[in-house]
């Protein structure tokens, strides 16, 4: 038999996830199979197994109860969330889950339940496996594709509308899905490419570099991330307001991705970079690319 720490991590977690559902069967003559409605279930078994094993082992012998537990219904709670809305495991020392660009921690919120403890997910301390998927899912699986998608009625869809460069369209869509999920992950909020929404986004920005100060080792807060993330986010509210598409303009060498609406060019990563550098606030400057356009 092939041993368990040499599988591939979806394949350990498939395993793990079977076993915590036949323990659940046994010993609480629970039905875990993999819905929403099992996750009432699974908070009530976590939680006999954070009151009992105080109780039951020496606490040298609890750190390798807690891990097995925490392997087990970590590996069961990761597993719904794939089969509901989709997404691959990423091994490490602890196994994420990644749904779309979102990385999902069951592990992490096993073992804080498990401990008597809270996890911080987006402006909320969640306490169950319950309120973990009720705060996240507004940006999981298909909720975000139909966030990106707006009036389009497939993602293949909206990247033809968005430029005639499939491979722009592409990463321009990963830039979106980025700043999307990033400002609902940190701060809850949920954009919308609304005009009126840069007004968020201006917020967001100062948030963000505010942050960056103190958390040097977040990437995503930095000003080249903010600059392409939020650039082409501006540019989109753009597009989808006044018409146009991307297009690569390569520019010393580099591709520079720009609007063009009608036979007006416009550079919405400038313009990004130009408001962190104390410009004018993303609101003004897209009234301002409107005016221009008459």
């Amino acid at each position: 038999m092939q041993n368990f720490s040499a599988l591939p991590v979806d394949q350990r977690i498939a395993r793990s996830s079977e076993t915590a559902i036949e323990l659940a069967r046994k010993m609480f003559n629970a039905n875990l199979n993999y819905s929403v409605a099992s996750f009432q279930d699974l908070d009530s078994i976590i939680d006999y197994f954070r009151k009992q094993i105080p109780k039951e082992f020496s606490s040298k012998q609890q750190q390798d109860v807690f891990t097995g537990a925490i392997l087990k219904w970590g590996a069961y709670f990761g597993e719904a969330l794939r089969r509901l809305h989709g997404g691959r495991w990423i091994d490490g020392v602890v196994p994420i889950l990644m749904i779309r660009r979102l990385g999902v921690q069951p592990f992490h919120l096993v073992g804080s339940m498990i401990t008597g403890k809270t996890m911080r997910v987006a402006k909320s301390d969640v306490a169950t496996t319950g309120e973990y998927y009720t705060t996240l899912k507004p940006v999981l699986g298909e909720a975000m594709g139909t966030l990106l998608r707006g009036s389009q009625s497939d993602e293949r869809a909206l990247a033809t509308t968005m430029s005639a460069d499939p491979a722009v369209a592409a990463s321009l869509l990963l830039w979106l899905e980025d700043a999307l999920t990033c400002v609902y992950a940190e701060l809850s909020l949920v954009l919308d490419f609304s005009p009126e929404s840069l007004e968020t986004v201006d917020t967001v920005l100062d948030e963000f570099r505010s942050r960056a100060r103190n958390e040097q080792q977040r990437v995503e807060f930095q000003d080249a991330q903010l600059c392409l993330m939020f650039g082409v986010y501006l540019g989109e509210c753009m597009r989808r307001s006044l018409g146009g598409r991307w297009a690569n303009v390569q520019t010393r060498g580099t591709n520079i991705p720009l609007l063009q609406i009608g036979s007006n060019h416009f550079s919405p990563l400038s313009l990004l970079r130009t408001r962190l550098d104390g410009g004018k606030r993303l609101w003004l400057a897209f009234q301002e690319v409107q005016q221009s356009l008459g």
